[in-house]
């Protein structure tokens, strides 16, 4: 029959992707690695070539391959500081989330010199240095803060609260800062993605040296749900690159390869 398949392996699927450092490639797991939901995956070469031609009519008779560039893309929708520092261009594996949550333990009236200082049920999961918000009342009473100083049941923040009355059980709890705009540049990564097709059989693709140069946007909106738009630039490996040697030997010096059953 005319345009009968051949098989089932239909691009139709989900995937997992995993970022981490390129000296751990081999040993990304989801548990450590993943960034959570991903929808749009995308791993695309795109060959390029010098063509020779020749007569008037500059008929093509040779060619050159001269590059093939991979670069990937995806749709992230998990929000939170891991994903938000890869977005930015830095290293999110580094993010690490310490709990640390306290409540006031002594109200505080409004005042125009404003409270630097409060009572907490303890400060034991604090340090100074560390970051924080206070949240007084419904969600949108939330100010931060940096500890200053801190005893077992108190702590001093960098910056006094003015007119803001603090109530008995407000909450204090550390936090994560994630700059935006900084220019720092960021360390090369590696991803591994392993997506189920439709046939539910796994494929699996390690990219032993990327970036992320785009995927930023933190929308606030009810209509939809929203997502990061991630891209990724894959560059070739040189010899000080951790994979550099399986590459050219195994792979013929390819800067990702495919794992496959199909």
């Amino acid at each position: 029959m005319a345009g009968e398949a051949r098989s089932i392996n239909f691009a139709v699927g989900t995937a997992t992707i995993m970022l981490g450092a390129p000296a751990d490639l081999r040993n990304f797991t989801p548990t450590t690695h993943s960034i959570g939901l991903v929808k749009d995956v995308k791993v695309m070469a795109e060959a390029s070539y010098i063509k020779l031609t020749q007569g008037v009519r500059n008929s093509v008779v040779h060619s050159i391959k001269t590059g093939e560039p991979v670069s990937m893309g995806a749709s992230v929708y998990e929000y939170n500081a891991k994903n938000w520092t890869y977005a930015l261009g830095f290293a999110g594996y580094d993010v690490s989330l310490t709990a640390g949550e306290t409540t006031v333990t002594t109200a505080l009236a409004a005042n125009p010199t404003g409270e630097i200082t409060v009572d907490v049920a303890t400060a034991a999961s604090f340090s100074v240095g560390d970051y924080i918000m206070l949240q007084v009342g419904t969600d949108d009473e939330v100010y931060p803060r940096r500890v200053a100083a801190k005893t077992t049941t108190s702590i001093t923040f960098d910056q006094a609260l003015k007119n803001v009355a603090i109530p008995l059980g407000a909450t204090i709890r550390k936090c994560a800062i994630v700059p935006i705009g900084r220019k720092d540049e960021q360390p090369f990564l590696a991803a591994k993605i392993v997506g189920s097709m439709a046939d539910n059989v796994e494929v699996c693709i390690e990219i032993p040296k990327l970036r992320v140069i785009k995927g930023f946007d933190l929308t606030f909106q009810t209509g939809d749900y929203a997502n990061m738009p991630f891209e990724f630039d894959v560059y070739d490996l040189v010899p000080a690159d951790p994979e550099y040697t399986r590459s050219k030997e195994q792979f013929k010096g390819a800067p990702a390869w495919l794992y496959t059953i199909n």
